[in-house]
């Protein structure tokens, strides 16, 4: 039983620790892929065949720096809670007692509760940012389409906007996996943070009955 419910945390643990760190990972590049583009926009070196083309690019990625900076900060804020949750298992070099594993549980349940808000911020701008950034990698590759179509040949500029393509689209399979996961995860954490606050009602209720 001990076992199961240890290895059945751990391994929730882990996997929870892995996707925030990736969102930490992701978000950075997010940034400034976001800074990068709205600066080329400004600047025109973009030469994008079409105008509109240029001035969608530019408001997406101005949108999606502003949830690569929203989604760096969450991400990061809710990363050091599992790190302090996580780091007395990963100092032990044995299989962790009864009690370290109920401490780790009870740990994560007030994480959790603590930044529950946060974790749910988490998962809207992990699936606003996720389509954003599909939207900004589907019209970057429609520019790189176009430079071909316009030219007869692809151009340094053309070749210049294919990594921004499929950067933003790799940002976007991470952003919208990682709301996946982080819903799963919620929802696990909602349901035994309701069984604690049920736990501490019958507790309260039984003091109160002791005190009368």
């Amino acid at each position: 039983m001990t076992d199961t419910t240890d290895a059945r945390f751990r391994r929730e643990l882990d996997s929870f620790f892995a996707v925030t760190l990736l969102n930490v990972v992701v978000a950075v590049p997010a940034v400034g892929l976001g800074m990068a583009y709205v600066v080329a926009s400004v600047l025109g070196t973009t030469d994008a065949p079409s105008s509109w083309l240029r001035v969608l690019a530019g408001a997406l990625a101005l949108v999606s720096f502003g949830l690569g900076l929203a989604w760096l900060r969450s991400s990061s804020h809710v990363l050091r809670g599992i790190l302090l949750v996580r780091r007395p298992f990963r100092r032990r070099r044995g299989p962790p007692s009864e009690e370290d594993v109920t401490r780790g549980i009870v740990g994560m349940v007030a994480h959790y509760r603590e930044n529950r808000m946060t974790i749910r911020r988490m998962i809207l701008v992990c699936t606003v940012g996720g389509f954003f950034f599909l939207a900004m990698g589907i019209v970057s590759a429609v520019e790189f389409a176009s430079f071909s179509l316009a030219g007869g040949s692809v151009t340094v500029n053309g070749f210049a906007v294919l990594p921004f393509a499929l950067l933003a689209l790799g940002i976007a399979l991470v952003s919208l996996l990682s709301s996946y996961y982080f819903t799963r995860f919620s929802r696990s954490w909602d349901l035994r943070l309701a069984g604690t606050v049920r736990a501490e009602e019958r507790l309260n209720r039984a003091m109160e009955m002791e005190t009368e």
